[in-house]
């Protein structure tokens, strides 16, 4: 059973995925995760890379995010993600694209709807493939990012991924066979 676990829209039970390659971020790591992050909530800009079912950024509007926008290159996620959003009621605030990690269509799409910049990115990647990383490279110089940007990096803990610079890790939370990583730039 996927719900949110905070905010106004605390309880509510979604729609869960129906294919085993969308893996969505448990509720005790969510807890964990936006107790940490409550002072950037409120009224923040939220990027919701590999979207998959799109419970983090749902979990950020519930909490007082002013906007997420989801991205995934699957259609069935986005899928997911716009029926949790209209379930929810936040599908004013939230919004899907089709894309992969940040190409330059997918930065064409964001800028031309003058979206962003983001203050909280949140990356959740399949496991062990090297696109956090490849992500975390094309996100510093793509200019969507706010000048105090946080990004939240999931992550495999047995096939943790480099952290790249100039991107710098503030704390690293481990979570039986997932790895929460705080960075800053």
């Amino acid at each position: 059973m996927l719900r949110i676990c905070g905010g106004e829209k605390r309880g509510l039970r979604l729609f869960s995925p129906k294919v085993d390659w969308i893996r969505p971020t448990t509720e005790r790591v969510r807890e964990a995760l936006f107790s940490r992050l409550i002072h950037l909530i409120p009224d923040s800009r939220v990027l919701d890379l590999f979207a998959g079912s799109g419970i983090l950024g749902l979990e950020a509007i519930s909490r007082g995010a002013k906007q997420a926008v989801f991205v995934d290159q699957n259609r069935q996620a986005l899928q997911l993600v716009q029926k949790n959003l209209t379930k929810t009621g936040m599908d004013q605030k939230g919004i899907t694209i089709k894309g992969s990690s940040v190409s330059s269509a997918l930065y064409h799409q964001l800028t031309k709807k003058m979206l962003g910049p983001f203050d909280l990115i949140f990356l959740d990647p399949p496991y062990g493939k090297g696109l956090a990383e490849k992500a975390l490279n094309q996100l510093t110089d793509s200019g969507l990012l706010a000048s105090e940007v946080y990004v939240i990096v999931e992550q495999g803990s047995h096939d943790a991924e480099k952290i790249p610079s100039p991107w710098q890790v503030e704390e690293v939370r481990s979570y039986g066979s997932s790895e929460i990583v705080y960075c800053r730039l």
